[in-house]
């Protein structure tokens, strides 16, 4: 089966520049959210400007805190997110505006099999790939790279063309002959979708907004979350995200992000 490379955009395809020198220079031209307490210093004021930018994996619930999602298509932990505190700091707000206001503490970091389990996807991702045909035939296997295979400090990618929104990602390749980028997710589920969740497909266009990525790719292990040696099928689900849903993204970002203001601003945090 032959294969035409995509024509080349006039001035090259956009480069994913994620030198320390480059993210540095970045993130000094961008406006700081005003939630950021004042004082910090250079590396205190970098992790601010991080945490207070949504995620790509927040999108889900920051759409059901605005309106725009049925808060029941979210799973039962992201629905505890959106759901309103009934008392103690941040009353009266949905728990994930609270969070990203600073009311609430952020939960700690839990140390499980995440980091490794990602990187098993991402090798049965590369298997998949090699000999696949259709739109996953267009992907390089030789350019699949987890995250661990940059440094730390690339993440999260800001999006150029919303500030509020940042993403970090799991893995991302390039189509054949340095062609497009293209950014993939993975997930360790139980049963088995015949579709990407809501959440999963939001988190996907923001990552491929945020990246500039021609498309993104979710490589989803079946049965994987049952425990960390549990081993199933791996489903692969392509997005190619339109115009429209990546503004609303960046839509959904710069609204949710100016809700997270006006909290902090109203409860003086």
């Amino acid at each position: 089966m032959s294969y035409d490379p995509p024509e080349e955009p006039r001035g090259g395809w956009p480069a994913l520049d994620m030198s320390i020198a480059t993210v540095d220079a970045q993130l000094a031209e961008m406006p700081m959210p005003r939630v950021i307490p004042e004082g910090l210093d250079a590396r205190g004021a970098w992790l601010a400007r991080r945490s207070r930018r949504l995620g790509a994996s927040e999108v889900a619930v920051a759409m059901a805190v605005l309106g725009d999602l049925d808060a029941a298509r979210l799973t039962k932990a992201q629905q505890h997110e959106a759901a309103r505190i009934e008392r103690g700091p941040g009353r009266g707000l949905p728990r994930f505006v609270a969070r990203k206001a600073g009311l609430l503490r952020e939960p700690k970091a839990r140390a499980d099999v995440e980091g490794y389990r990602e990187i098993e996807l991402v090798e049965a991702f590369r298997a998949e790939v090699a000999g696949a045909r259709g739109k996953l035939g267009r992907l390089d296997p030789e350019s699949i790279r987890h995250s661990s295979d940059a440094p730390h400090e690339w993440w999260p990618l800001i999006d150029h063309d919303c500030h509020e929104l940042a993403v970090s990602l799991d893995a991302w390749a390039r189509e054949h002959f340095g062609g497009p980028l293209v950014v993939a997710d993975c997930k360790r589920t139980g049963p088995r979708f015949d579709q990407p969740r809501d959440p999963w497909q939001w988190q996907i266009v923001a990552q491929c907004a945020a990246a500039r990525a021609a498309w993104g790719v979710l490589v989803v292990g079946v049965g994987w979350a049952m425990s960390p040696e549990a081993r199933g099928p791996v489903e692969i689900f392509v997005v190619e995200p339109t115009a429209a849903e990546i503004e609303r993204v960046r839509d959904v970002a710069r609204r949710f992000m100016r809700e997270v203001e006006r909290a902090a601003e109203v409860t003086g945090g």
